[in-house]
C-alpha cells in the first residue's frame, strides 16, 4: 500500500504508514513490534486487550487487508479514517445481529427507604458480556425501586452502545407499566417509568419480558450486594463470584 518495501503479512496489516494510520484512527493501542510475527504479535495484542478492543482488532485487521486488495486489484485505496469507520460500522452490524439479553433486579429495604439495581448482559447467542449493581435514588415503594433499577439498566445499555435488546424482570406490575401504551401516569413512579419508556424508544429494538425469581438470582444477588457499596460497580467479560454459579 506505501510502495516502499517488500510486502508481507505483518507489513501489510501493521507496519505499512497506510496502516499505522489505520490502527490510529481506530485509537487502539496495540503492542510494540519486537520481530515480524504476525500470528505471535496478535496473540501479544489479545492479552493486552478488552474483549471489546478485540472486536474492534479483528474488524480493524479485516478492513486494512479489504483497502489492500483494493490498492492491489483496483488502484484505489481508501482514506484511513474511511477504513476505521468502515471497521466500525461492520463490528457495529455484527453486534446488532440478534438481541442482547439483560436481566435486571431492585433491592428495597423499608425501614431506610434504599434502593439498589442489579444486571446481567448477555451478548447475542447467551455469552456473558457485563454485570453492575449499585444503589439508586431513595424511593418510596418497591415498585418505584424497580422502575429506578430499569431506568438506570436502560442508561446503562445505552451508553455500551447496545442497540437491540430484551430485558428480563421478575416484577410483574413493572412489566405491565412498560409494556403498556398508556402514556399518562398520575403517581409517584410516573417520572421513572416515563423516562424508561423514553430511553427504551431511542433503541432498534427494546422488550420487556416477565420471569420467575428463580430465573433472575444473578441479577438478585447483584442487587441485594449493592446495598454494602459505597458506589456503583461494574464487571466486565468475566463475573464477579457472587453470581459465576448462578448464570
Amino acid at each position: 500500500m506505501c510502495g516502499l518495501t517488500n510486502e508481507n503479512v505483518m507489513h501489510s496489516l501493521v507496519m505499512c504508514d497506510f496502516s499505522k494510520l489505520v490502527w490510529h484512527e481506530a485509537a487502539i493501542t496495540i503492542p510494540s513490534l519486537q520481530e515480524n510475527d504476525f500470528a505471535m504479535w496478535f496473540s501479544n495484542l489479545m492479552t493486552m486487550l478488552t474483549m471489546e478492543d478485540i472486536l474492534v482488532a479483528v474488524a480493524v485487521v479485516y478492513h486494512i487487508w479489504i483497502a489492500r486488495n483494493s490498492a492491489v486489484w483496483k488502484g484505489c485505496l481508501p482514506r484511513p479514517a474511511a477504513v476505521s469507520r468502515r471497521a466500525e460500522a461492520a463490528l457495529q452490524a455484527w453486534k446488532q445481529n440478534g438481541d442482547w439479553c439483560c436481566y435486571f433486579d431492585a433491592g428495597y429495604l423499608h425501614t431506610t427507604r434504599m434502593s439498589t439495581a442489579g444486571a446481567v448482559l448477555y451478548m447475542p447467542g447467551g455469552v456473558y458480556a457485563a454485570a453492575f449493581s449499585g444503589r439508586t435514588q431513595g424511593c418510596l415503594s418497591p415498585l418505584m425501586a424497580e422502575s429506578m433499577a430499569c431506568k438506570e439498566v436502560l442508561s446503562w445499555l445505552r451508553a455500551r452502545g447496545v442497540e437491540q435488546v430484551k430485558l428480563y424482570t421478575d416484577c410483574a406490575n413493572l412489566q405491565a407499566l412498560l409494556s403498556s401504551s398508556h402514556s399518562n401516569l398520575y403517581s409517584y413512579i410516573a417520572f421513572s417509568i416515563q423516562a424508561s419508556k423514553a430511553i427504551m424508544s431511542s433503541f432498534i429494538h427494546c422488550s420487556v419480558h416477565l420471569i420467575p425469581r428463580s430465573a433472575n438470582l444473578g441479577a438478585h444477588s447483584l442487587a441485594t450486594l449493592a446495598f454494602s457499596q459505597a458506589g456503583f460497580l461494574f464487571w466486565d467479560h468475566v463475573p464477579p463470584d457472587i453470581i459465576a454459579g448462578l448464570i
